[in-house]
């Protein structure tokens, strides 16, 4: 372990490597308790159903981790590295994931509603089914991402990078696709209603 760990995330690190069970009950008890777990390596660690809302995990390392149906609500994931993770079904609404990196991560299902998620790498993610609702993806890289019946509705796509995206059956609706770049992407039965397209490019996109 690395030496220069404080003995605070020391001690959080031997909670989490005890199990599930271990962690929330702990946490259910504490719920008060800071939780900071920023810069640290947690990657290839199994974290199914762990509760880290409200968690400071800001420039943490989790590749490869399994985060499936975890609560990771509220909690500052800026600049971690996700990349290749299962977040399936994983709670992260209000979440901060700006300048994060979730390249090839699996977030079917996921729950991503009013999350911070400005310059967000999102490359080749599957988001198939998440929910996106008010979501801020401004200036975020979602080139190759398949989110096939995502909800998307309200969402700020501002200036990011959707190029070669499936996005059929998504409810785009009310969202600001402005100055996006749309090339090639799949919009097949989505639905658009009242989104702002302007400055946005469509060139060879499948609608």
């Amino acid at each position: 372990m690395n030496e220069d760990i404080s003995e605070k995330k020391r001690t959080l690190i031997r909670m989490i490597e005890k199990d599930e069970e271990a962690w929330n009950t702990w946490r259910m008890s504490e719920p008060n308790r800071e939780i900071d777990l920023s810069g640290i390596d947690l990657s290839g660690r199994d974290l199914r159903g762990f509760i880290l809302k409200w968690a400071d995990l800001s420039n943490t390392k989790m590749v490869g981790c399994d985060l499936s149906n975890a609560d990771i609500r509220s909690a500052d994931l800026s600049f971690a590295d996700l990349r290749g993770s299962n977040l399936t079904k994983a709670h992260l609404s209000r979440s901060d994931l700006c300048g994060a990196d979730l390249s090839d991560t699996d977030l079917r299902g996921a729950y991503l509603m009013d999350a911070k998620m400005r310059e967000v790498s999102l490359r080749k993610a599957n988001l198939k089914g998440a929910w996106l609702q008010r979501a801020d993806l401004s200036f975020g890289d979602l080139s190759g991402a398949c989110l096939v019946k995502a909800r998307m509705d309200g969402s700020i796509l501002w200036k990011s990078d959707l190029t070669d995206a499936d996005l059929s059956g998504a409810d785009l609706s009310s969202s600001d696709l402005r100055c996006a770049n749309c090339r090639e992407a799949i919009l097949t039965n989505s639905n658009i209603e009242k989104a702002k397209i302007s400055g946005s490019s469509m060139k060879k996109a499948i609608v």
